[in-house]
Order: structure tokens, then C-alpha cells, then sequence
């Protein structure tokens, strides 16, 4: 199950209908790399599409991958409203060699976009710190903790029910 939703053609999650890894070792033909993007794929950077999927599933963000994205022609991480987030850990040429990250702070999210794997082994050869592009998405005027997260706000709800299942535990008036 787990491997149709990272790429069965027609799960949610994958956006395409093949991953063409296999073809772009094997085939020398680029038309056999072609791979064609699905509903998802098409719709992600549609800001209505973006609102129905963060209404639908109830979150801030939605974080995505499957999907290339050329810095050397401008495209970003993530939409400009920073709502949807590419992230992908593909050291491919359809990334260009780079993978990218997310990394969140308390104060910023932001997106890390790797170097080439010949330009990091280049950069410890010579022993030189690696050179890292980064792209802004948010920043936060109070600082994010666990509990403004989901997973915060739903223990912070548990906290409540057992403080009130003890109150009536222990006979004490919860008004």
C-alpha cells in the first residue's frame, strides 16, 4: 500500500502517471522520461485548489514532492503565499543534482537547496564549507511552539479532559 501511494499512477499522493526511473537509466530516447502530471501535479500551484486541500484536511501547509524544480530559472520552493511547500531529497538531473530541505524555527520556515553531489565532495576536498542557497517562506512574529502545532493543540484538549476527569476523580466542583 505504501509503495502505490509513493507511485501508483493513480494515487493522491504522487501526482503522475509513472515514475520513469527505470526508463531514464535504460533508454536513451527522452520520450521514454517522460512522465505526465496528474490532477495534483497541475493544480498545486492554483490558489483555490491550495484552499480546498487546506480546508478539506484542516492544516496551515501543504509540504509536496515529486516534482522538479529548476532555481537556475527562478521557480521557488514554495508558492508565493508560502501555503504549499516542494520538498523533494532527489539528487537527480531532473532537479538539477540538488535536493532541498525544510527546516522550521521558531522564528522562520525556510527552504535549504542542496549543492550538486560533485560540488560537495569538491568543497571537502578543498575543505571548504559547502555553499547552501536558501529560500525564505515565512517568518513568525511570536515564536511557533509545540503547542500551536496540531499535535500541541490536540494535547492541550487531552490536558483538559483528565484535569476534569481528576476534578470528578477526587469530587471536586468543576464550576
Amino acid at each position: 500500500m505504501m509503495f502505490y501511494l509513493w507511485c501508483g499512477p493513480k494515487s493522491p499522493l504522487f501526482g503522475k502517471d509513472a515514475m520513469k526511473t527505470f526508463e531514464r537509466y535504460f533508454y536513451k530516447d527522452k520520450v521514454m522520461h517522460k512522465e505526465k502530471t496528474l490532477y495534483w501535479g497541475k493544480n498545486i500551484q492554483n490558489p483555490d485548489f491550495i484552499s480546498r486541500l487546506m480546508d478539506e484536511f484542516n492544516v496551515e501547509r501543504i509540504v509536496f514532492g515529486h516534482t522538479p524544480i529548476d532555481i537556475s530559472k527562478g521557480q521557488k520552493i514554495a508558492t508565493p503565499d508560502g501555503r504549499a511547500i516542494n520538498i523533494d531529497g532527489g539528487f537527480s538531473e531532473a532537479y538539477l543534482s540538488r535536493g532541498h530541505s525544510l527546516i522550521q524555527t521558531p522564528y522562520s520556515l525556510y527552504a535549504i537547496i542542496l549543492p550538486p553531489p560533485e560540488e560537495i565532495i569538491d568543497m571537502r576536498k578543498k575543505k571548504e564549507p559547502n555553499r547552501l542557497t536558501f529560500e525564505m517562506i515565512d517568518t513568525f512574529s511570536e515564536p511557533k511552539k509545540v503547542k500551536d502545532t496540531f499535535v500541541g493543540k490536540l494535547q492541550l484538549k487531552r490536558r483538559e479532559f483528565l484535569l476534569e476527569e481528576l476534578k470528578k476523580f477526587r469530587g471536586i466542583d468543576t464550576d
